[in-house]
């Protein structure tokens, strides 16, 4: 019996990992099954017999109904209570076999739910408050495997640059040049074009909360305040720094390069060297694995990068909503695809995958990237007068970045924002301009999927009793079926009850037989007040009920005191004696009552 269960528990899980959903006609099959199953099982002598096994049957079936009716009349509360359950068992999984080390920054795309704890993982200061969204990336994503990112190699893309210009001896080198670039770029050009003006650039102190420095967060457009020390990991007790640029501040003036002499030369060929590397290696798609998509892309032929993001945030915007409990996935299925074209459902990690994919099917160099988007409402002022935020694990977040050769790689939100709007922008473009762009090419735009557009609500805020009758109808018939059906197994149910509750008492011994006696005496409303301990109870009771003899009563009670008081316990005799007098005594009591007072005796009871 247990193997059957075992076996169909791994069928339904099978199910669900392929996308098969359980029907109600299924439902109402499966709890007919476990019924059957659990009514014969229980049957055996050795469980109790028969009578135990309906009423076990019952109480399955009515468990069944009563579930099913409960999530039907108002499935969030009860999805909201599997969802925080199953992200604690996720979670402590990922503990347990030490997984959950680096788990808000990594290249895969989760095929499941997103569950969130609100645990500190970041501790920030500034010196200023920040007036844009700071993204701080952990993990760039290089190679797509199928529902999984490589991480990129950005030695190895320095080793090519180097290798075209015969600059190999030199390569740790341009390693550190090119990550300075294009904040030393800036940082010139804002002073040339007025030298007056204050510095521009930002201070942001990172601590890693677990003091785990195996990851560290960078924000766009830096300089490390200690790059010794962060190639080594020596990272001291109050972490690490960068001095950065808001996107709104980059106004590079690429025109000095030729006032910069030799250090010019260098500039201009390390952009342009790895502006080509950049194209070549992220650019690559494995188009037989995304069929559908790549069809979509070669069915909508673009070319500017304006056109293409607006594309993008279309499709994205029209095909799927936003929501951290998703579903699971099919295991045979590329999550990607599935998000798009099937479930339409998804959250940041979804949406940056599926644009950077399609990024790169138009041309456009692009990556995968997680970390952390940390608002500038999140940062508070301290005594010192700096600005400090606690960033928790609500706040990881998955985005593309392409490269723009004038500023770099540079952040694009693709991840819709809590009114469903797309907020994406860069140097050049903002998703406000979207539908006019969008109004004047001929496309095959993808048609809008029934929840597009919207941010699904995740947090349930109390039970509230309400039916969808737009959806509840079949559930209507199925909760009528059960309860006709409850109805007519209500006599089986409170009779199996009744003999269960025989069935104890008479291997309960004399004793708890004679407690119960007398609490059945005074539920039928005789010798209210008398124990059984009285001299003349016998005759009392006789005289209430004429069909028990005095004798039968004073042998009850000498058993009785003799199994209590006495050297030995009563025989089997003496016990079955006990309780035929009992079942005795329960019939004249029913005798003298009303139907509805003999029903509650009977089966509430169950004397």
């Amino acid at each position: 019996m247990g193997l059957l269960y075992l076996l169909e528990i791994a069928a339904l899980l099978a199910g669900v990992l392929f996308g098969r959903r359980l029907g109600i006609l299924a439902f109402v099959l499966l709890a007919l099954v476990h019924i059957v199953l659990w009514v014969f099982w229980r049957s055996r002598p050795e469980a109790g017999g028969r009578e135990n096994s309906l009423w076990a049957g019952a109480a399955v079936f009515l468990s069944f109904s009563l579930a099913f009716v409960l999530v039907s009349v108002r499935p969030s509360a009860f999805y909201q209570m599997v969802y925080q359950a199953e992200g604690s068992i996720y979670r402590l999984f990922d503990r347990l076999s030490g997984q959950a080390d680096d788990t808000e920054s990594g290249g895969t795309v989760s095929r499941g739910n997103n569950y969130r704890t609100g645990e500190v993982q970041l501790y920030l200061t500034e010196w200023d408050r920040p007036t844009e969204d700071l993204y701080l990336k952990g993990f760039v994503g290089g190679e797509y495997l199928g529902n999984n990112w490589e991480e990129a190699d950005e030695e190895a893309d320095i080793d090519l640059v180097a290798a075209r210009y015969h600059w190999e001896e030199w390569r740790s080198w341009m390693i550190w040049m090119y990550e300075q670039m294009y904040f030393i770029m800036n940082e010139t050009s804002l002073a040339e074009a007025d030298p007056e003006e204050e510095q521009q650039s930002r201070w942001v102190m990172i601590r890693n909360a677990d003091s785990s420095y195996d990851t560290l967060y960078i924000p766009y457009y830096a300089s490390h305040q200690n790059q010794w020390l962060l190639y080594r990991r020596n990272i001291p007790a109050n972490g690490y720094g960068y001095e950065y640029f808001e996107q709104e501040d980059m106004q590079i003036d690429w025109g000095l390069l030729d006032f910069m002499g030799e250090a010019g030369t260098w500039y201009r060929e390390l952009r342009d060297g790895y502006e080509e590397v950049v194209r070549e290696v992220y650019t690559q798609v494995p188009r037989e694995q995304l069929p559908r998509l790549a069809a979509l892309v070669e069915e909508n032929p673009l070319e500017g990068l304006d056109e293409i993001t607006s594309f993008i945030l279309y499709t994205l915007s029209s095909r799927a909503s936003y929501t951290l409990t998703p579903g699971w996935a099919p295991v045979n299925e590329d999550v990607v695809e599935y998000f798009l074209f099937e479930s339409g459902q998804g959250y940041c990690q979804h949406y940056a995958a599926a644009a950077a994919l399609m990024y790169r099917m138009y041309g456009i160099p692009a990556r995968y990237v997680s970390g952390y988007r940390v608002e500038p409402s999140a940062f508070e002022q301290t005594d010192n007068g700096r600005w400090a935020a606690e960033v928790t694990d609500e706040s990881a977040h998955a985005w593309v970045e392409i490269f723009l050769p004038e500023y770099g790689w540079t952040p694009v939100e693709v991840t819709p924002a809590a009114d469903g709007s797309m907020t994406a922008s860069f140097p050049g473009y903002d998703s406000s301009s979207m539908d006019g762009i969008l109004a004047g090419l001929d496309l095959e735009l993808p048609a809008a999927s029934g929840t597009a557009g919207t941010v699904q609500e995740d947090q349930w805020d109390g039970f509230q009793l309400s039916l969808d009758w737009s959806v509840s109808r079949e559930a209507l018939w199925v909760l009528a079926a059960c309860l006709v059906y409850t109805l007519l197994l209500l006599p089986f149910f409170f009779g199996c009850r009744r003999l269960r509750r025989r069935d104890r008492l008479m291997r309960a011994g004399c004793r708890a037989v004679f407690a119960r006696w007398i609490r059945m005496l005074h539920f039928g409303g005789c010798l209210e007040g008398w124990d059984g301990t009285e001299k003349d109870f016998a005759g009392a009771l006789s005289g209430e009920l004429p069909g028990v003899s005095p004798g039968r009563i004073r042998m009850v009670q000498e058993i009785v005191n003799a199994a209590a008081f006495g050297p030995s316990p009563a025989t089997e005799e003496e016990e079955a004696a006990v309780v035929s007098i009992y079942f005795q005594c329960a019939g004249e009591l029913e005798k003298k009552m009303g139907p509805v007072r003999r029903l509650i005796f009977r089966y509430w009871k169950g004397f």
